[in-house]
């Protein structure tokens, strides 16, 4: 990853030249680590190979955002940072991107969104007569889309096989943080710890 992010350690404290970008410095530890996860494409982030709304909900996860109370949905904060309604975190995204510019991941970015949005307006139930024309037209191009991406995929060496490191790691309830603190720790918290004690 560009950044070090280790378990129960401030990502400002690991990577001090983050707090020279502005848009960075506005941030908390948990913005910090969600934009780097969610943004890094490096070989060693742990959810590289994830994409779209999925990518940013675990990223959003494993920077410790916490769940309702059922368990099933992260909370309505952490929603509205993975719907991109955090303006503060938008413009961090940016700045991210800005400062990391990979043209070939910004290809594969623009062909993942577009192979994305392009599957939601075909799955959309009860379309009326001019967006059945558009679905078919679409559909048409889908699969020339994919072979774009799956191209890309190789240039980058991503491959469909990779699993993230921490899918099975991330269901884990939040427990508390050692030392007599009330925050609980985050699920990469608890992933670094257990992993330390091995």
């Amino acid at each position: 990853m560009h950044y070090k992010i280790i378990s129960g350690q401030d990502i400002f404290e690991l990577n001090p030249g983050l707090r020279a970008v502005d848009k960075f410095n506005r941030l908390t530890d948990n913005q910090m680590k969600y934009v780097c996860l969610l943004m890094d494409n490096s070989t060693d982030n742990p959810i590289r190979t994830l994409e779209g709304k999925k990518r940013a909900e675990k990223a959003a996860k494993l920077a410790g955002y916490a769940y309702e109370a059922d368990g099933k949905r992260l909370n309505k904060n952490a929603r509205e940072i993975v719907d991109g309604k955090v303006v503060s975190i938008e413009e961090a995204k940016t700045a991210y991107k800005e400062l990391h510019y990979n043209e070939d991941e910004s290809t594969h970015e623009s062909i993942v969104a577009q192979i994305e949005q392009i599957k939601e307006f075909l799955n959309k139930p009860n379309k009326k007569h001019k967006e059945l024309e558009s679905s078919i037209k679409l559909a048409e191009k889908l699969p020339a889309m994919l072979k774009a991406k799956k191209e890309v995929e190789q240039l980058l060496n991503l491959t469909v096989t990779q699993k993230p490191e921490l899918d099975d790691v991330v269901t884990l309830p939040e427990i508390p943080a050692e030392g007599g603190s009330d925050e609980p720790m985050s699920t990469l918290d608890i992933y670094m710890m257990e992993k330390m004690k091995k």
